[in-house]
C-alpha cells in the first residue's frame, strides 16, 4: 500500500505496549484420595506438577501393595513306598527321615500361624496294596505322625508283591475327597517303577489316558514294569504296562485341583539304565506340570530336603498382588512425552513391567506377583495454545488457565484374594496464559515506506508471529489492551486521520512475553575436582532480587583436609539481582590425604569373609606408623583346627603412602574332620559315612548290629552284641569300626546209640537235653555151641539225658549140657525083652517108689567151667527117648561183653537112662546162680 506520509509522522514510533505476564514454576494439585482403600492397598495418591516451561507437567503415582495373610486350610498326604526295592541303598531309612523332616519343617515353632494352624498331614504307605498309616492330623499330632512313619516297614512278602504306585495315589485321593481344604497336596516318595496297577475300564482317545478303573482288580506280577501276557484292551486301545494306569490316576487326581510333588528314590547303581529312564518318566508325569515341582532325589535326604521350599510355596501363608495394572487416560490437549516414564520400588529402579502408550494413554502392567511401595511418574506436554484451551471451555483468571485436569480417570487394578480396583482423583494444574498489549502500527505508509519492526523491550522477548488485520478506515488509532482468548476489537477513532482515501492501511499485532532467568548457588569441594553441591537454584523473571544462601562449613572429604575457601565468583552481601542465567560457586580447597586399610581375609571351612582390622590416614607421601599386628584368633588354636596365617602383608607397609591402599593378610582355617564308618557283622557298612570333627563323637548307629547264630553238629553258637572294636567318643583319626560279639553255645540234642552185644548199632536217637531216650525192641543173641542167651536189659540208664550215650544190650547165658552114659555090657537087653504092645503093664502094676529105690543122677551147681559128674545106677536101664526139661532161672556168669549171647533161653538136655527111671523117677537139673567150688 502506498501513500504520502504526513509531516507529523516523521517521528512515528511503533506503538507496542507491553503488560507484564504471569509466568513461573507453578505446582500442580495433590489430590485427596479416598479414605477407604481395597484390602492389600495401604496407600495411593496421584499428583501433577507443572514444569517451569509452563507447557508440560510431571504426573506421579504413589501406591503401596502389601501382602495379605490368607489363612487357607491345606491338607497334605505323604504317600510312601514300602515295596522291596526301597530296602536297598538305605532308601527306606532315608524315606522315613525325609518324611519326618518335612513334618518338622511344616510344624516348626517358628512358622507363622498360617502354616502351623492351617495344615493337616496324613500318611499312606503302599506295596502291592495301599494302607492308611495316619489320617489327616495337625501340629498337635506331629510326634504321632512321625511315630507312624517310623513304623513303616517292608512287607515281608513285598519281594513278590511289588509296587502299586497307583494304589498309593488312589488311597491318598480318597483321604482328600472328604477334605474341605482350599489347598490339597500329595507328596509321593517312591522307587518310581510301578509293577502293579488297577484294571482300566474306560479310555479317552483325546487324552490317550484311562478314565476309569476297577479298583478291585489288580494287574501285574509285581516283578515287571510291562504287563506281558496280562496286557489288555479297552475298546481296542491296548494297555501293555503299569505306567499308563499310574499316570492316568495322577491325571484324574490333578484334574480335581490337587497338586502333586514327587521324589524319585531310584538308584541306578545297579546298572538298570532302562528302569532309571522309566522311573524318571513316571515320576515326572505324576508331578504337577511344573518342572520346579519335581525332583530326582535318588536316596539322598539332603536332595529331597532341597525341594521343601517349593512345596511350602504351595501352602501360602501370605499372598501378593498379581495382575497389577495402572492405566491412565491422557486428555486430548496433552501428549505423553516418550521415554519419560520411570518406575521405582522403594528407592530402586524397577523393571518388571510392560508399557503401552497407544490411544493417548499410559498403561503399566506389572509382571508376576507384586508387593511393596511403588512410584510411577511420567511427563505430559500441552499440544494446544492457551487461546484454544479457553475455546475448549477452561477459565482464564489472573493470568492463568485454571483447573486444567491432567488425566481422565486413572485406575489401579489387581488380583489379591479376589479382583480389586481403585480409581484415582485426577489432579489439575493452572497453566499461565500471558496478558498481551496489542499495538497497531502501519505495515506500510501511504507514501509507500515500510513500517518499523516491533520495538525491543528490556526483559522481554518477541513471541510468535504478528496477526494481520485491516482497519475499516484510514485513521490511526490507539492500541487497545486485550487478553489472550479475547477477540481483537475494532479500533475506535482517535489520534489521526489520513488526508487521502488510499487503500486501507494494514496494522500488525506483535506479542511479547517476559524473559526468565535461572540462577544457581553451589559449592565445589577439593578444588575444582570434587563433587558439586547445589545450595539453591531457581527460575525467576528478569531482574528479580534473590537471597544469597549462607556459605556452609567445609565438608569432610575422604582423603583430604580442608585448606581454604575461594569466593571469587560468589556475590557479596545478602541479596543479588539476577539479570541473566548465572551460577555462583564457592570453591573449597583441600590438601590430599590417603588412607591405608588393613584387612584380614578369612576362609573358615570354605566360608569367606573379610574383616577390617585397622585403618590409618596420612598426608600424601608420609610413612605409615600404625600397622596392626594380626594373630590367629584364639578360638582357632584348638586341636580340631588346621590353621594358616600369611606371614606378611600383601604390600609394602614401609613405603610412603601416595594413594589409598588396602593391605591384606590371609587366614585359612579348616576344621579337622575324619571319616568314620560303622560296619555290621558281615563287614557291610551301616548307613552313610560320618564326617566327625576332631575330638567329637561319632553317632552310634541304631539299632545295634546282630550276628547270625552258627550251628555245628548238635551245638548252636549264639552271638550277642558286646560293643564296638574301637572307641569313637573322641575321634582323632579316620575309623572303620566293627562290632564285637560274645557267644554262647547251646546244645541242641544228645545222641543216644543203642548197640547189641557185638557192637552192632541197633538204633540211634537224638534226645533234647534232659529228655528220655526210647529203647528199641528187645534184641536177640544167637546161641552158640555151648550156650543159649536171654536178653537181660541195658547196661546204661538213658533217662534225663545230659550227654552223648552208648547203651549196650545185656544177655543171660545158659549152658548146653550133653550127658555121657557108659552102658554095662552085660546089661544089654535081649531083643526078646521088648514088651509086646499087649504086654504093656497096667498102671497099677507100676512098682512103688519106696519099694525099690532106684539110683538117681543129680547135677548141681554146674558151671561152664566145671565138668559134669554123673553117678550111675548099679543096674542097667533100657534105652528110652530123651526127655527135654527147660529151666529159666539160671543166672549168667561173667559179663555181657564176654559171654556168648543168642537171645534165647538156655536149654539143658537130660537123657533119662533106664525105663525104671522114666517110670519111677527122673533127673533134676538145678542152677543156683553160684559158681561151683
Amino acid at each position: 500500500m502506498r501513500g504520502r506520509r504526513k509531516e507529523f509522522m516523521a517521528g512515528f514510533l511503533s506503538l507496542v505496549l507491553v503488560v507484564s505476564m504471569m509466568f513461573g514454576n507453578v505446582a500442580g494439585i495433590t489430590t485427596a484420595e479416598a479414605s477407604v482403600l481395597p484390602s492389600g492397598l495401604t496407600q495411593a495418591s496421584k499428583t501433577a506438577v507443572l514444569e517451569s516451561d509452563g507447557k508440560s507437567a510431571t504426573v506421579t503415582f504413589n501406591f503401596n501393595l502389601e501382602d495379605l495373610t490368607v489363612n487357607q486350610q491345606t491338607d497334605i498326604i505323604l504317600v510312601l513306598d514300602a515295596s522291596d526295592p526301597m530296602t536297598g541303598h538305605s532308601r527306606l531309612d532315608n524315606m522315613r527321615k525325609a518324611a519326618n523332616n518335612f513334618i518338622d519343617t511344616v510344624f516348626n515353632d517358628n512358622k507363622t500361624a498360617a502354616y502351623k494352624d492351617y495344615v493337616n498331614i496324613g500318611v499312606v504307605s503302599f506295596s502291592k496294596s495301599a494302607t492308611v498309616v495316619a489320617s489327616l492330623a495337625g501340629a498337635s499330632q506331629a510326634n504321632a505322625l512321625k511315630s507312624s512313619i517310623n513304623g513303616i516297614q517292608q512287607d515281608p512278602n513285598s519281594n513278590t508283591d511289588g509296587a502299586n504306585i497307583q494304589a498309593g495315589l488312589h488311597t491318598a485321593e480318597t483321604l482328600l475327597d472328604s477334605s474341605t481344604a482350599s489347598n490339597k497336596i500329595i507328596i509321593l516318595i517312591s522307587y518310581g517303577v510301578p509293577t502293579h496297577s488297577f484294571l482300566g475300564t474306560g479310555y479317552s482317545t483325546v487324552s490317550n489316558l484311562i478314565t476309569s478303573f476297577n479298583y478291585g482288580n489288580t494287574k501285574g506280577n509285581g516283578q515287571n514294569y510291562l504287563l506281558g501276557s496280562a496286557s489288555y484292551s479297552i475298546g481296542g486301545n491296548w494297555v501293555t504296562d503299569n505306567g499308563l494306569p499310574t499316570l492316568s490316576e495322577a491325571a484324574l487326581i490333578k484334574a480335581g485341583n490337587v497338586k502333586i510333588f514327587t521324589a524319585n528314590f531310584y538308584n541306578r547303581n545297579n546298572g538298570e539304565t532302562d528302569y532309571h529312564t522309566i522311573a524318571n518318566a513316571i515320576m515326572e508325569g505324576i508331578a504337577t506340570a511344573n518342572t520346579s515341582e519335581y525332583v530326582v532325589a535318588d536316596n539322598s535326604v539332603v536332595a529331597i530336603n532341597k525341594f521343601y521350599d517349593t512345596i511350602m510355596a504351595g501352602i501360602p501363608a501370605t499372598i501378593s498382588a498379581s495382575n497389577v495394572v495402572l492405566e491412565d487416560v491422557i486428555p486430548s490437549y496433552f501428549t505423553y512425552v516418550d521415554g519419560s516414564l520411570t518406575v521405582k520400588k522403594g528407592t530402586a529402579d524397577y523393571t518388571a513391567f510392560t508399557l503401552d502408550t497407544s490411544n493417548n494413554k499410559v498403561k503399566v502392567s506389572f509382571n508376576g506377583a507384586t508387593s511393596g511401595a511403588f512410584t510411577i511418574s511420567y511427563k505430559i506436554a500441552l499440544n494446544e495454545t492457551a487461546s484454544q484451551l479457553v475455546a475448549d471451555g477452561f477459565t482464564f483468571s489472573n493470568g492463568y488457565i485454571v483447573n486444567v485436569p491432567t488425566n481422565n480417570g486413572a485406575v489401579l487394578s489387581y488380583t489379591q484374594n479376589g479382583a480389586k480396583s481403585f480409581s484415582f482423583t485426577d489432579p489439575t494444574v493452572n497453566i499461565p496464559a500471558y496478558q498481551y498489549t496489542v499495538g497497531y502500527s502501519f505495515e506500510s505508509f501511504p507514501d509507500g515506506s515500510a513500517s518499523p519492526s516491533p520495538a525491543p523491550i528490556t526483559g522481554y522477548q518477541f513471541y510468535g508471529d504478528p496477526v494481520d488485520f485491516t482497519l475499516s478506515s484510514y485513521d490511526h488509532y490507539q492500541s487497545p489492551v486485550v487478553t489472550l482468548g479475547q477477540s481483537v476489537l475494532t479500533p475506535v477513532s482517535g489520534v489521526y486521520t489520513f488526508s487521502n482515501n488510499n487503500a486501507p492501511t494494514v496494522f500488525v499485532l506483535a506479542d511479547y512475553k517476559l524473559v526468565t532467568v535461572t540462577y544457581t548457588f553451589s559449592t565445589v569441594n577439593n578444588g575444582n575436582t570434587g563433587a558439586t553441591d547445589v545450595l539453591a537454584t531457581g527460575t525467576v523473571p528478569y531482574s528479580t532480587t534473590v537471597v544469597i544462601p549462607s556459605a556452609p562449613a567445609a565438608e569432610a572429604v575422604s582423603g583430604a583436609v580442608f585448606n581454604s575457601l575461594i569466593t571469587d565468583s560468589w556475590p557479596l552481601g545478602s541479596e543479588v539481582k539476577v539479570t541473566a542465567d548465572v551460577t555462583y560457586v564457592l570453591i573449597y580447597k583441600y590438601d590430599n590425604t590417603f588412607t591405608a586399610t588393613y584387612k584380614l581375609d578369612s576362609d573358615i571351612d570354605g566360608v569367606l569373609s573379610s574383616t577390617v582390622v585397622g585403618t590409618e590416614t596420612v598426608v600424601s607421601g608420609s610413612v605409615l606408623g600404625a600397622v596392626p599386628t594380626v594373630t590367629i584368633p584364639p578360638q582357632y588354636l584348638a586341636d580340631k583346627y588346621n590353621t594358616s596365617l600369611s606371614d606378611n602383608w600383601d604390600g609394602d607397609v614401609t613405603a610412603p603412602l601416595t594413594s589409598d591402599k588396602v593391605f591384606t593378610k590371609t587366614l585359612v582355617v579348616t576344621t579337622k574332620r575324619y571319616d568314620v564308618r560303622f560296619f555290621d557283622a558281615n563287614n557291610v557298612q551301616i548307613g552313610d559315612t560320618q564326617s566327625v570333627i576332631h575330638g567329637e563323637s561319632a553317632v552310634e548307629p541304631t539299632p545295634a548290629p546282630t550276628k547270625d547264630s552258627v550251628t555245628n553238629g548238635n551245638i548252636r553258637t549264639d552271638y550277642f552284641f558286646a560293643g564296638w572294636d574301637k572307641e569313637f567318643n573322641k575321634v582323632t583319626q579316620a575309623l572303620d569300626i566293627y562290632p564285637t560279639f560274645t557267644s554262647e553255645d547251646v546244645v541242641l540234642y544228645y545222641t543216644v546209640t543203642f548197640k547189641n552185644w557185638d557192637g552192632t548199632i541197633l538204633f540211634t536217637e537224638q534226645v533234647v537235653p534232659g529228655g528220655d531216650a526210647t529203647a528199641p525192641s528187645d534184641p536177640e543173641r544167637t546161641a552158640d555151641s555151648s550156650f543159649t542167651y536171654t536178653f537181660a536189659g541195658w547196661d546204661t540208664v538213658f533217662t534225663n539225658v545230659s550227654e552223648d550215650l552208648v547203651v549196650t544190650a545185656l544177655y543171660d547165658p545158659h549152658q548146653i549140657i550133653v550127658p555121657t552114659v557108659t552102658p554095662v555090657p552085660t546089661q544089654t537087653p535081649e531083643p526078646t525083652a521088648t514088651p509086646e504092645p499087649t504086654a504093656t503093664p497096667e498102671p497099677t502094676a507100676t512098682p512103688e517108689a519106696t519099694a525099690t529105690p532106684e539110683p538117681i543122677v543129680i547135677i548141681e551147681d554146674q558151671t561152664p567151667e566145671a565138668p559134669v559128674v554123673i553117678t550111675e545106677a548099679p543096674t542097667a536101664t533100657p534105652t528110652v527117648e530123651p526127655v527135654l526139661i527147660v529151666e529159666e532161672d539160671a543166672t549168667p556168669q561173667g559179663s555181657a561183653d564176654t559171654l556168648p549171647q543168642t537171645g534165647t533161653a538156655s536149654v539143658t538136655l537130660l537123657y533119662l537112662l533106664g525105663a525104671a527111671l522114666a517110670v519111677s523117677g527122673g533127673i533134676v537139673l538145678k542152677k543156683s546162680g553160684k559158681r561151683a567150688k
